[in-house]
């Protein structure tokens, strides 16, 4: 009982960090396949409600669902195209030209962000995030956290299920094959025969010898 107990806590130990690596990246992908989309926050501009490391998990949304109070994910407009996104809370909102836009400020600014946005560049609108989670997945991906975390673990699970799988052979080699104490139980058994059984037991035996001696 007392090794099973051990094996059982080292088998835990050895599956707690895969756990805890898989979790973050389940908590990453799953949603996408829901139809929404994640980044991880790179600045502290929307502390502390969503500071720096966090997930935040997108929806693409139509603009004139967007309210005042919504936490849009769209591109500045005096950026590039290949530039990185922007997750600011809107302000304010108006008619432009053709087109709604929206002021926007980072809850930890001073000031509102230059401009107004317009609707084309908004990307999407946040359904929810997780404060911390994209520290764990960046620092997963590190060849160290991997090797320590991951792969170690792997091999030491895979080492107890080979030697628990030759100890199960053991054993049914074990009950295939008597020991010697089974065997001498066998023979006090057969020394501890009623004499009546001896005696039918040996009339057996000369009956068959005389049978067999009959057919040469």
């Amino acid at each position: 009982m007392v090794l099973e107990a051990l094996k059982s806590r080292k088998n835990l130990f050895l599956w707690l960090p895969i756990v805890l690596i898989a979790t973050p990246y389940l908590l990453f992908i799953v949603p996408q396949y829901l139809g929404l989309e994640a980044y991880i926050v790179e600045s502290g501009s929307m502390a502390p409600e969503m500071p720096t490391g966090s997930v935040i998990y997108m929806q693409e949304i139509p603009a004139d669902r967007i309210e005042t109070g919504d936490v849009i994910v769209f591109t500045p407009n005096d950026s590039r195209l290949d530039a990185e996104r922007v997750t600011h809370r809107v302000t304010d909102t108006r008619e432009g030209n053709y087109t709604v836009e929206f002021k926007t400020k980072g809850d930890a600014n001073p000031s509102p962000d230059p401009g107004w946005t317009p609707s084309y560049k908004i990307e999407g609108k946040r359904a929810f995030s997780i404060p911390h989670l994209g520290y764990l997945i960046k620092a997963s991906r590190s060849p160290l956290f991997i090797t320590a975390f991951i792969i170690l673990p792997s091999i030491l699970l895979m080492k107890g299920q080979i030697e628990t799988l030759f100890d199960q052979l053991k054993n049914k080699k074990r009950e295939r094959t008597p020991t010697a104490d089974e065997k001498t139980t066998s023979l006090e058994k057969e020394k501890n025969m009623h004499p009546s059984t001896i005696k039918a037991t040996h009339t057996c035996l000369q009956n068959f010898y005389n049978i067999t001696n009959g057919f040469r």
